[in-house]
């Protein structure tokens, strides 16, 4: 079994012109929808496209040590851009119509970018989360909205694509992109939609009941290709009508989120029998404590934990976690109403004892492996 690294070592020379994209590429290109691209790819779609090895070869300066300062979203994807940098199936492609907005007013985080193929036709790909704070709570949103800000924009980003461009294209996204890959396909119109090949949704959570069983998800089923490791979290919040085929990931429970440790073999997904039932468990779980709170109750529940987080003046993700923030968030708690206080700490506690099955769970894997080794010798 091969990772994508090793898959394009070995099928990195044939243009997509001779080989039309296998589930592999939408991998990378789910992760290469959170590189970078301020400044190096146009927003207009009718700014002229960047071939995308140039664009790769400005993004490794400039998230190096002499660079702008510019991050890269996971630590594998220096290796991967690396490896594009001398990928022909990759390199040739080009970029137009990056789109990247953080707007703490509506409390949004978008970002699409689309590629276009040697053989007419495109793939619109939609970035999931950030790191930025904004983007979480979005996320957090989906808890009690039917439709999220971003949801909007990704239904007006595709109309534009297809108003530009009229060509046949693939819709793909990994966890928040997947999720917006979904919806822009669904509530897009129906000029946009007879375009449309195929969705890709990379482990991205479904929608509320009411839309994931309505007339517009129904009009793109048959188009839908949904990507869950055996150990999905993300992909498994809220509901989903789809078949779902499910891969091998070689990580550890929470890191098997990211398409870098799925596993391949000849470009395809190695398949796994089902997710695992810890996943249903906590699953179940969590949408069980989440169905018996009332839309009010679970607005209070983000509202308590972002005003927690706010008063930090932490602007992404990782600061949260140094020491100073961590006793700024336990201190802004106390000053909550009882109420919300009390729908935080039962949160909590299904979070707390979910957590305590994971590590149960990833303990009893490792005695196994563990016998099996001594087995074996």
């Amino acid at each position: 079994m091969a990772d994508l690294l090793e898959y394009l070592e070995w099928r990195g020379d044939i243009s997509f012109a001779d080989l039309k994209p296998c589930e592999a590429d939408y991998a990378i290109l789910g992760c290469i929808s959170y590189l970078p691209y301020d400044k190096l790819v146009a927003k207009g779609m009718n700014c002229r496209p960047v071939s995308a090895a140039k664009v790769f070869e400005k993004i490794l300066t400039l998230c190096g040590p002499k660079g702008d300062g510019r991050q890269y979203h996971l630590k594998e994807d220096e290796a991967l851009v690396k490896k594009l940098c001398d990928s022909p199936r990759f390199s040739e492609l080009q970029l137009v119509g990056f789109e990247n907005i953080i707007d703490e007013e509506k409390e949004m985080q978008f970002a699409a970018i689309t590629v276009l193929m040697p053989n007419d036709e495109l793939i619109v790909l939609y970035r999931g989360t950030d790191r930025s704070l904004v983007g979480w709570k979005e996320d957090f949103h989906m808890a009690f909205d039917y439709a999220i800000p971003s949801h909007k924009e990704a239904v007006r980003y595709i109309e534009l694509v297809a108003k530009t461009f009229k060509r046949r294209m693939c819709v793909c996204g990994h966890s928040k992109g997947g999720n917006l890959a979904m919806y822009a396909s669904a509530f897009c119109s129906s000029d946009t939609q007879a375009l449309i090949n195929e969705i890709i949704n990379l482990d991205g959570p479904g929608f509320y009941s009411e839309t994931a069983s309505g007339n517009d998800i129904k009009k793109i089923v048959g188009r839908l290709r949904t990507y869950l490791p055996q150990m999905s979290i993300a992909g498994l919040l809220l509901e989903h009508n789809e078949i779902s085929t499910v891969v091998h990931s070689s990580k550890g429970f929470f890191s098997q989120h990211s398409p870098h440790s799925w596993e391949v073999r000849r470009g395809q997904f190695v398949r796994e029998e089902g997710i695992r039932a810890i996943s249903h468990n906590i699953d179940g779980s969590i949408k069980t404590w989440i169905s018996n709170c009332t839309m009010e109750q679970r607005g209070r529940l983000v509202e308590g934990y972002w005003r927690a987080i706010m008063e930090t003046g932490a602007k992404k993700v990782e600061e949260l976690f140094t020491l100073k923030n961590i006793l700024s968030m336990l201190k802004n708690v106390t000053s909550i109403d009882d109420d919300t206080k009390e729908l935080m700490g039962e949160s909590l506690k299904v979070l707390y004892k979910a957590f305590i099955r994971v590590n149960s769970e990833a303990k009893r894997e490792q005695r196994e492996a563990r016998k099996k080794g001594r087995k074996s010798k």
